[in-house]
């Protein structure tokens, strides 16, 4: 969405193990963009494991476990048929090497890791209040600036 994310809310199906395994996740961007995840560890494996649909300016995409492709714009679609299933991996620790070993900028920021990583922790957080929402800037200076105990 190009833009940071400034709240998040979660919520996770109640389970004995208490490992929020199968939850919804709600992403608030500064732009106004959202974005849902919903992790389910609960269905049949028998259905793509990951799937991802995307809606912006009118077009849509559906990827299934990253060996399809569907896009949708102006009243027509396309299916593609992946080569190989290709999740990023690879070319992400080669994009990561090459920037160390060329001093060039890092694929991803450290600033755009940490702010993952902060809301990853948000996240989390919201899971253990029952699904709060989390204004990211103030979780942040939470971190920073922790109320004495």
């Amino acid at each position: 969405a190009e833009s940071r994310i400034s709240s998040v809310s979660a919520i996770a199906m109640d389970s004995s193990s208490n490992r929020h395994d199968t939850c919804a996740i709600t992403l608030k961007m500064e732009n106004g963009s959202i974005a849902n995840i919903s992790y389910f560890s609960n269905g049949s494996s028998r259905l793509s494991k990951e799937y991802a649909e995307i809606f912006a300016g009118g077009s849509s995409a559906v990827i299934r476990d990253f060996k399809s492709l569907e896009l949708s714009q102006k009243g027509s679609s396309r299916k593609v048929k992946l080569q190989k299933q290709d999740k990023g991996h690879a070319a992400e620790i080669k994009a990561f090497s090459e920037a160390v070993k060329s001093g060039k900028a890092l694929p991803v920021s450290v600033d755009e890791s940490l702010h993952a990583t902060l809301v990853t922790f948000a996240v989390v957080e919201s899971l253990r209040r029952g699904g709060e929402k989390i204004d990211i800037e103030a979780f942040e200076a939470s971190w920073i600036s922790p109320k004495a105990n």
